[in-house]
């Protein structure tokens, strides 16, 4: 899945809802050999367009599709609490890029730290 990088508003408007029903359509995952969210990957694939704002950028993406997510929704699907939700999603948050070696993250066995970058 691919978060876009686009400078247009509706077109980033677009990709928060698209994620939204992506989201809410999950096969919901929490236990201990599939934590949850382990399932969902977003994916700055342009990381390199951004590289000076990543963190700014990611960091804007995590909070708003946070606010997205309604409390009743996330009890429902995933019997937990919003912010064990969003601490989860936070952490499904990638970079990658081509171009740029250092951006790639390595996506590790499920439940390792994803956000560990590979060093080329």
């Amino acid at each position: 899945m691919f978060l876009c990088q686009s400078n247009s508003f509706l077109n980033k408007m677009n990709d928060i809802l698209f994620l939204k029903d992506v989201i809410r359509n999950l096969a919901a995952t929490n236990s201990p050999q599939l934590p949850l969210l382990s399932n969902l990957f977003i994916i700055a694939s342009q990381a390199h367009i951004v590289e000076d704002s990543i963190d700014k950028f990611l960091n804007r993406g995590k909070e708003v599709i946070g606010q997205q997510m309604s409390e009743e929704i996330i009890e429902h699907f995933y019997n937990t609490t919003k912010d064990v939700f969003v601490e989860a999603l936070s952490k499904r948050f990638f970079t990658y890029s081509l171009e740029k070696p250092h951006l790639r993250v390595s996506f590790g066995p499920v439940g390792s730290d994803p956000h560990s970058l590979d060093k080329e």
